[in-house]
C-alpha cells in the first residue's frame, strides 16, 4: 500500500482541501517511486534541472491507501478498491453495420495497375507520405542534443552529460482502426514501437491520445472498447507501460463522426548514442534487406484509398510475438553495429518504404536496384501494409552475422538489392510479374515526394 500526506504537496492555491489536493488534475506534475537510499541523487537531479519537487509519502506493507493532512487520517480504504475494483463504466457497444459490407470487399477483384511508376509517383504525393519537411522547418529544431531530427521513424535526444539518449515517436492509422479497432489499437503501440528499435532504442514506456465520436452512441462506444483492448493487449505482450493518456470524445461534424483514431507517442532508450540509426540509405552498393515477411494485405491501405478512393477490406493483422522477434533481432543489430540505416514498413509498403531510404539519405537523395522473388501478386508485393516488417541497409560484410541473428530470432531475412547512386530499379520475379516492374530517375521521386499535398498546406 501507500501511505501519503497532502500538507507536504506544492500548492499554487492557498486553502485547498485535501479533498481537492488529493482530486487536482493539475499539469506537469508527475509521480515518482524512489528506491529507499536513492534520495540524495534523485534531488540532485531535480534540483540540477531547477524542478519544483516534494518527498510526500511512502510505500507501505500494509494494502492501504492511507491519506493523511499532516497529523490527521483523512482517508483509508483498500488499495485494491483503487487499483483492482474501482467501478467500471460500461455502455451497451454494438458492431457498426458498415463493416459487414467493408469486410467482404477484396482487394483481389480490383485490376493490376496499368503503370506502375504512375502508382508510385501518385502514392508519394498522398498526405501521408509526401515530405513534411515543409512543416517541420518552421520550428528550430537544430540543437545541440538532437541527434536526429524530424523526417525519420523517430527523433533521437542525446541525454545531456552522459552517453545515454532518448527517442521518441507518435504512431496512428485512422483507416486501420475504422475497418477493426481492435487491430488498430495493436498496430498503433506495435508501429511505434517498431519505430523505436528502428532508431537503435529499447521501448520504454508510451502516452495515448484517444480520438472518438460520441460514446452515447453503441457503435461508437464499440469503437472506443475495442481499440483501448487492443492497445492493452499490445502493451502487455510487448511489456511497455501507459504512463499517461488524453481522450478526445464527441468529435462529429453533421453527425459524422471522425476515424476512430488511437494516437501513441512512445519514448525509448539507447544506452549509448552512437548505436542510433536512421531511416535513410548512406553508400552506394549497401545491401538491402526486407527482415520480416510481407503477406497479401491490401484492407485499410494507402494504396486502396488513394489509388482506389477505397477504405475497405480487412486491415494487416498484428502478430506480436513475430513482432517482439523482430524488434529484439533489430535491437540486436544495431548494438552490434551491423545496419547502416533502418526503416519500419508502414503506410505504403515495402515500395514506399525503400523510396523513403533513399530520399532521406544524406548528404543526397540515393536510389536502389531492386531484384527479388516474391510469390505474392506484385501489387500486394510493392504496396501490401503488413506489419512485422523493417527494410534495413547494411555492408555486404555484415550479411553472415546479420543472417545469423536473424535465424536465431527466427525472423525471415530477404535480400532485396543494393543501394543505387541515382536510380530506382525494380525487378520481381515470380506470380507472372513483368520486368522491370519500376524504372525511375531519383529526382523524379524527390520532385513528386517533395511537391505533394500535406494537411495544412494553403
Amino acid at each position: 500500500g501507500i501511505e501519503l500526506d497532502v500538507a507536504l504537496v506544492p500548492r499554487r492555491e492557498e486553502g485547498m482541501t485535501p479533498y481537492e489536493v488529493m482530486l487536482s488534475e493539475s499539469q506537469e506534475r508527475m509521480l515518482v517511486v524512489v528506491q529507499k537510499g536513492k534520495e540524495a541523487v534523485v534531488e540532485a537531479i531535480l534540483q540540477k534541472w531547477q524542478l519544483d519537487y516534494a518527498f510526500v509519502g511512502q510505500v507501505i506493507e500494509e494494502p492501504e491507501l492511507v491519506v493523511r493532512d499532516g497529523g490527521e487520517v483523512v482517508a483509508r480504504l483498500p488499495i485494491e478498491a483503487v487499483v483492482g475494483e474501482a467501478p467500471v463504466y460500461r455502455r451497451e457497444g454494438i458492431e457498426p453495420p458498415y463493416l459487414v459490407k467493408a469486410r467482404e470487399f477484396s482487394p483481389a477483384d480490383l485490376p493490376e495497375p496499368a503503370d506502375y511508376n504512375e502508382t508510385l509517383l501518385q502514392l508519394l504525393g498522398s498526405p501521408n507520405i509526401a515530405s513534411m519537411e515543409r512543416l517541420y522547418r518552421q520550428f528550430n529544431y537544430r540543437t545541440e542534443t538532437v541527434l536526429v531530427g524530424p523526417g525519420s521513424d523517430a527523433a533521437v535526444i542525446q541525454v545531456p552529460g552522459t552517453k545515454k539518449a532518448l527517442a521518441l515517436t507518435t504512431d496512428a492509422n485512422g483507416r486501420y482502426c475504422y475497418l477493426d479497432p481492435y487491430q488498430g489499437g495493436m498496430a498503433a503501440v506495435a508501429e511505434a514501437a517498431r519505430n523505436l528499435v528502428c532508431a537503435g532504442a529499447r521501448p520504454l514506456a508510451l502516452t495515448d491520445g484517444l480520438n472518438f465520436g460520441s460514446p452515447e452512441k453503441p457503435d461508437i462506444y464499440w469503437q472506443l472498447e475495442q481499440a483501448v483492448e487492443g492497445i492493452s493487449r499490445a502493451c502487455e505482450y510487448l511489456q511497455i507501460p501507459v504512463v499517461s493518456g488524453n481522450v478526445s470524445l464527441y468529435n462529429e461534424s453533421a453527425g459524422q463522426a471522425v476515424y476512430p483514431t488511437p494516437i501513441v507517442g512512445m519514448v525509448g532508450l539507447l544506452e549509448d548514442y552512437e548505436d542510433h540509426l536512421t531511416q535513410g540509405f548512406k553508400n552506394p552498393g549497401d545491401l538491402i534487406a526486407l527482415l520480416g515477411e510481407t503477406q497479401e494485405e491490401l484492407g485499410g491501405s494507402e494504396y486502396l484509398a488513394v489509388c482506389h478512393g477505397i477504405v475497405a477490406g480487412r486491415p494487416p493483422r498484428v502478430d506480436l510475438e513475430r513482432e517482439k522477434r523482430l524488434q529484439s533481432l533489430c535491437l540486436a543489430a544495431a548494438r552490434e553495429k551491423l545496419l547502416h540505416s533502418a526503416h519500419d514498413c508502414a503506410e505504403g509498403g515495402l515500395l514506399v518504404t525503400v523510396v523513403e531510404s533513399c530520399l532521406t539519405a544524406s548528404p543526397e537523395p540515393l536510389g536502389a536496384k531492386l531484384a527479388f522473388a516474391s510469390s505474392l501478386p506484385v501489387v500486394s508485393t510493392l504496396f501490401a501494409e503488413s506489419h512485422g516488417r523493417i527494410v534495413v541497409s547494411l555492408p555486404e560484410a555484415a550479411l553472415a552475422r546479420l543472417e545469423e541473428l536473424a535465424a536465431e530470432w527466427e525472423v525471415p531475412l530477404q535480400v532485396l538489392g543494393r543501394v543505387a547512386p541515382a536510380r530506382l530499379e525494380v525487378e520481381i520475379r515470380g506470380a507472372g510479374a513483368r520486368q522491370p516492374v519500376i524504372d525511375l530517375d531519383v529526382a523524379a521521386l524527390v520532385q513528386r515526394w517533395g511537391e505533394g499535398k500535406v494537411e495544412g498546406d494553403n
